[in-house]
């Protein structure tokens, strides 16, 4: 065995959050019940991230559930929920036609769930091209002026949220509830601070928050 692989296979892992011991958040998960439940379509390059906030909506919000994918045709429950007459399902993603999270009325009369992307645009815009499923939900979007906290990643624009933020300010808009989701924002500080415990200061003190927008020709 390689001193490399030595050092891996020493490492202890979390099998709740997966990630390493000395990062583990679990004991900073504070549990909420959602009026909806929550389904996580997961790019499959999001999997294995450490800084990858899916995991906190998982372990936070019960009954919570994530599918790791590109293409979900063939997931036999997301096809039966989506399809199910008596289940209203909402999309978090801004198209042309979604309408604003604040506006929305929930039918209690039927069962209902929101589902959320994860990964980055290009990953979220390819689920939702590659599942005409999704299509049967109704496309909703956030009008907010939170600025990410997302600082362990350089974000295309200042409108950009990690999974967690975003679900957060939904459910929030959605419930009616402002401030009920904080807890999960609380446990996404102390994840980043964790990591950037790793990260040397002159590094973070000049990282660019977002990315330079390329002029339109």
């Amino acid at each position: 065995m390689t001193e490399l692989s030595t050092h891996f296979s020493q490492r202890e892992l979390c099998y709740q959050c997966f990630l390493d011991a000395s990062h583990c958040i679990c004991g900073h998960i504070t549990p909420i019940p959602s009026l909806l439940k929550v389904i996580i379509l997961q790019h499959i390059r999001e999997r294995h991230k450490a800084i990858g906030t899916e995991k906190i909506v998982r372990l936070s919000i019960p009954g919570a559930q994530t599918f790791t994918g590109i293409k979900f045709q063939n997931q036999k429950k997301l096809t039966e929920t989506f399809t199910d007459k008596n289940q209203q399902g909402y999309l978090l993603y801004p198209s042309k036609d979604a309408q604003l999270a604040e506006n929305i009325s929930l039918d209690f009369s039927r069962n209902n769930f929101l589902v959320v992307l994860d990964g980055t645009w290009p990953h979220a815009n390819r689920i939702y091209k590659e599942n005409p499923l999704l299509h049967y939900l109704i496309p909703i979007a956030i009008n907010t002026d939170y600025i990410s906290n997302y600082r362990i990643r350089t974000q295309p624009n200042s409108l950009c949220l990690s999974t967690v933020e975003a679900m957060v300010l939904c459910l929030e808009s959605l419930e009616k509830s402002p401030g009920k989701y904080t807890p999960l924002l609380k446990t996404l500080e102390k994840m980043i601070d964790k990591q950037c415990e790793y990260i040397p200061e002159d590094i973070l003190r000049n990282r660019k928050k977002f990315k330079k927008l390329k002029a339109k020709a």
